[in-house]
């Protein structure tokens, strides 16, 4: 597992911060959205992925009120219902599930925090 900083920005998530697993976002004054690589680059990232395959994402959100939202790329889903919001000096682990590599799809699921 590897820590990777966050400046207190929007950003998309490069294939080594996925791979990386751990980022944190620093304290700041404004909410947030850390956006995930797209289905496509996420398969690219992992080489021999294959359908029902799963990495994790974890997050922590060290703003003291502001929230961090976990923004999907294209071809990342979340089940209705789904919570990809950080509240303020929270953390989260998402699963991020291969659904399709041919068509690559991905699903997004918090898992803990």
């Amino acid at each position: 597992c590897t820590h990777s900083a966050l400046a207190d920005a929007d950003v998309t998530l490069t294939a080594a911060q996925h791979r990386g697993e751990l980022v944190s976002v620093a304290a700041g004054a404004n909410n947030r959205t850390i956006t995930t690589l797209t289905a496509t680059e996420l398969v690219a990232a992992y080489p021999g992925v294959a359908v029902g395959s799963t990495v994790y994402l974890k997050v922590s959100n060290l703003k003291a009120a502001n929230t961090v939202t976990i923004g999907m790329g294209v071809g990342v889903t979340e089940p209705v219902g789904g919570n990809r919001v950080l509240l303020g000096q929270t953390g989260a682990t998402f699963a991020l599930i291969f659904t399709n590599v041919g068509t690559p799809a991905v699903t997004i699921l918090r898992i803990a925090g």
